[in-house]
């Protein structure tokens, strides 16, 4: 978790507007188990955080990646059973069955 990202050498010489826009990052990874990831969940922001409001975005990005992840594990078992490898069809319909479907803005305060 990086509440402003403004002092960081990476951000700061970065040639990319979009990213040199960038003031907060915060991201949780997606183990599926001790050794699989498949990569991270993660808020971006042009804002930054305090520290208390940092804290809060873990908790919701925590609690959002645990049912993502639930619901993965729950795919993925599925599909051993059945014989059957899955596909990204099935992880996309997770994530959008998780997310209420679309990107997700949490709005939470």
């Amino acid at each position: 978790m990086r509440p402003t990202n403004w002092c960081s050498p990476k951000f700061v010489a970065t040639p990319h507007p979009p990213l040199a826009s960038i003031r907060y990052y915060n991201g949780v990874p997606l183990n599926i188990d001790h050794s699989t990831c498949l990569g991270s969940l993660c808020a971006i922001d042009d804002e930054p955080r305090t520290d208390e409001q940092a804290a809060k975005d873990t908790a919701f990005l925590e609690g959002l990646r645990d049912q993502l992840v639930r619901k993965l594990s729950e795919r993925i078992e599925k599909s051993k059973q059945q014989g059957t490898s899955g596909n990204l069809d099935s992880i996309t319909e997770v994530s959008s069955t998780v997310s209420g479907g679309g990107s997700t803005n949490a709005g939470h305060e």
